[in-house]
């Protein structure tokens, strides 16, 4: 029986290993299933609108609120820009209030802008 549970052990140590050396490909296939729905504070939420011009695409996703019960209070709306985009582009789609927290972060083929808005 003592070796039962060093075996049992030892597999489970080796399954845990596996696991956590592979967990952002387990995150992508989880995500990816019909059933899993990731929180659009942290994703961006469903794209709900689109601007397609001739060097650019914009996609406009959907308001989102932390937390399980939505705070009205907090907000969040992010854009993803794809191509070539002006900053008279991004002034003209982003309403700057003096209240918004806006963030930026740049890949190599698209820009991510989320505005916070703290009403």
């Amino acid at each position: 029986m003592k070796y039962v549970s060093y075996i049992f052990a030892t597999f489970m140590t080796i399954a845990m290993l596996l696991i956590f050396i592979n967990m952002e490909q387990w995150i992508k296939i989880t995500v990816k299933l019909p059933f899993m729905k990731v929180d659009p504070w942290l994703s961006g939420g469903e794209v709900v609108d689109s601007v397609i011009t001739d060097s650019s695409r914009i996609y406009i996703h959907e308001t989102a609120n932390p937390g399980l019960f939505p705070d009205k209070t907090k907000q969040m709306v992010q854009y993803d820009f794809y191509g070539v985009v002006n900053d008279s582009i991004i002034e003209t789609i982003i309403d700057k209030k003096q209240d918004d927290v806006i963030k930026s972060s740049k890949t190599k083929d698209h820009q991510i802008i989320r505005v916070y808005r703290f009403m």
